[in-house]
């Protein structure tokens, strides 16, 4: 779920927080909920379209084992900032920690499609990239109908807040896996060469 939320995170939920403030008076227009959603998602994507060739160098280049861990932790300690530290849309804080949480989430996508391709064999190979995407989409739906029990008791932040929850179980996780070896690369085996078997008639 963690990994597949980014389209639904900051296109509905974080719209959601922003009107917030049109509906207790902090904002006076629509218009400026819509030009602060604008301006912020605007420049969130574009430092992540920069910052994409980065993720995946280091993808290819990085162990993953400490990569995985690392990409968790940071959107959880970005995330933390976000539900303490911003209280307002409107400022140049809030821009930088959505911005770095756009990025964190990119980075994860990354990360676990990367480590999930490394161990697929080629024979089902497809079919395990369409599974891969059904669970993601089940943790979209599991995910939507959470946050909206969670809005209506514990308010527009509640959303961010599951994130860090999974965030934190998840570093755990990619922490303990990592020490013990499971998220190292597959070691590649080559195919021995078979030489023709030559006789000689003396």
């Amino acid at each position: 779920m963690a990994v597949a939320i980014l389209p639904i995170l900051f296109s509905i939920y974080l719209l959601i927080w922003i009107n917030s403030f049109y509906d207790n008076g902090y904002l006076k227009t629509e218009s400026e909920v819509k030009e602060i959603y604008i301006r912020i998602v605007n420049c969130a994507m574009a430092f992540s379209v920069v910052a994409l060739p980065a993720i995946g160098y280091a993808a290819d280049k990085l162990p993953l084992k400490y990569l995985v861990p690392f990409s968790f932790f940071l959107r959880g300690a970005i995330g933390t900032a976000f539900l303490m530290l911003v209280h307002t849309p409107d400022g140049i804080w809030t821009i930088l920690v959505v911005l770095g949480l756009i990025t964190c989430t990119t980075m994860e996508n990354v990360m676990i499609q990367k480590l999930f391709m490394n161990g697929l064999p080629d024979a089902t190979r497809g079919t395990m990239i369409g599974v891969f995407h059904l669970f993601g989409q089940l943790g979209q739906i599991f995910f939507t109908l959470a946050c909206v029990s969670l809005i209506q008791k514990h308010g527009t932040k509640s959303p961010f807040a599951l994130v860090l929850i999974s965030d934190v179980i998840l570093f755990l996780a990619g922490a303990v896996l990592g020490g013990l070896g499971y998220l190292d690369k597959p070691k590649e085996t080559r195919p021995e060469i078979e030489f023709p078997h030559i006789t000689s008639d003396l």
